[in-house]
């Protein structure tokens, strides 16, 4: 394990190789891991642009970490050292160039634990695997630090099952670099719901977690994509246009386009077919909220509720740099028909 000092705060890890923090998106999105990484080593990565609300969700986190440091602390009874001001990385192995390429973690925090220790799970504010109590803890345990909208996690296993809860993946990351044996997700829920979820490392996970690595950076040393699995990534696989000329296309395509244009049309009647019994149901509710059928198969509700929205102060989209993005689905013309 290597350490960087002196890097300050926020996110410590290099931009330009692969990091804890990005393991969720490792395991989804992966096309969208190796485009970023990509534009930042060539130059031409663009920050994402997030509404002001967004932005401050974003920076909220950051503000309310050493909160969410104290209140750790007090329910779990134990010493956390905070904040880690190091980067910590461990080599997977050596490119085409014989350039070591590394995973990187910046840890919120971390317990040295040097005397056994139990972990009671408390309702409501401590969870752990089962709901067992996990008897001496002894060694590190990586903690990390998430402040969060919605519904509480009510159990370990919604954080470690797919699709995997918030700052899990990024804390079996760096429980493997940090060579830990335990992990904490600390999580503040709506800014009124603390909770704790502790629990041993996960080998399995950890490995699956170097595999994607490893993988990764292959792509990244090869020059090759991903396998698309949906539009998105398919689309993300041919993002640039390199020839203007039109290309004579194999016959088979026609079969494609057929297909396609059918379906289309199946699409086009059933929502006409839809939009029409909307209006019957519409026309039935009347000027209800809401209605109910006695059905064979049980009691069937129709709502038609009145949204509500805040006033808003007018707003002043800042000036936007020109960009050029290639369409994500492919347009058919009949240029000829014979």
């Amino acid at each position: 394990m290597k350490k960087i000092n002196d890097k300050g705060f926020g996110k410590l890890s290099p931009d330009d190789m692969l990091s804890a923090s990005q393991m969720p998106y490792l395991f989804g999105t992966p096309h969208t891991v190796l485009q970023q990484i990509r534009d930042v080593r060539a130059g031409t990565y663009q920050r994402p642009e997030f509404s002001e609300k967004m932005e401050e969700r974003m920076a909220m986190g950051n503000i309310l970490e050493g909160t969410i440091n104290e209140l750790t602390k007090e329910t779990l009874e134990m010493d956390i050292t905070y904040p880690i001001t190091e980067v910590m990385s461990k080599e997977l192995g050596l490119d085409s160039n014989n350039k070591p390429y590394d995973l990187y973690a910046s840890l919120d925090a971390i317990a040295y634990i040097k005397k056994a220790t139990m972990v009671v799970p408390i309702e409501g504010k401590v969870y752990t695997p089962q709901d067992n109590i996990i008897e001496n803890v002894v060694g590190k345990m990586v903690v990390e630090y998430k402040n969060m909208q919605g519904r509480p996690y009510d159990s370990v296993d919604e954080l470690r099952l797919e699709p995997y809860g918030r700052g899990y993946l990024q804390a079996e990351c760096q429980a493997w670099i940090a060579d830990a044996d335990y992990l904490c997700v600390s999580i503040l829920f709506n800014g009124n719901d603390h909770r704790c979820y502790v629990m041993p490392t996960s080998e399995f996970i950890q490995t699956e977690i170097i595999k994607k690595a490893h993988v990764f950076y292959q792509h990244l040393d090869d020059g090759t994509l991903y396998n698309p699995i949906d539009i998105e990534t398919m689309a993300a696989k041919y993002n640039r246009v390199n020839y203007n000329e039109p290309v004579t296309l194999d016959n088979k395509m026609e079969d494609i386009v057929n297909q396609y244009n059918i379906f289309k049309q199946d699409k086009l009647v059933a929502e006409t077919e839809m939009e029409k019994l909307q209006m019957q149901m519409i026309e039935a509710l009347a000027d209800n909220e809401i209605g109910q059928i006695n059905s064979k198969k049980g009691l069937i509700q129709l709502e038609r509720k009145v949204r509500n929205y805040k006033p808003q102060p007018e707003k002043f989209v800042a000036a936007k740099e020109g960009r050029s993005i290639r369409a994500k689905t492919v347009t058919i013309k009949n240029l000829l028909e014979y």
